[in-house]
């Protein structure tokens, strides 16, 4: 059976520390030029807001945002696909990455 978009749940992992602006302002991309969290892979873009679509991950990503900022508590924000602009949702860098490298490997 496929899914409606309204079924669909997205998770955006991150410190708690930017639970207060995140409630009175919503979920901004961080700006940061220089900012590249990865060492891995391609690098992220900082006009880009990252989610994902379990919340294991989202734990992740927020666990490791909260130690890079030096803190111990982090949150996971619940955002349903089809309150998001359909015309903004963008894939992933890594999984452009990934998808075009085991492509070339599997064509060898």
């Amino acid at each position: 059976m496929k899914s409606k978009m309204s079924d669909i749940i997205l998770y955006h992992g991150t410190a708690a520390s930017n639970n207060a602006s995140i409630l009175s302002d919503g979920l901004k991309p961080r700006q940061d030029k220089d900012s590249n969290e990865w060492t891995m892979g391609a690098k992220s873009n900082k006009d880009c807001v990252y989610f994902c679509t379990h919340p294991q991950m989202a734990d992740f990503y927020g666990f490791r945002a909260s130690l890079m900022k030096g803190e111990n508590k982090y949150s996971v924000f619940k955002i349903p696909l089809n309150k998001l602009d359909e015309q903004k949702i963008l894939p992933d860098e890594n999984y452009i990455v990934n998808k075009t490298y085991f492509r070339q490997i599997s064509a060898d």
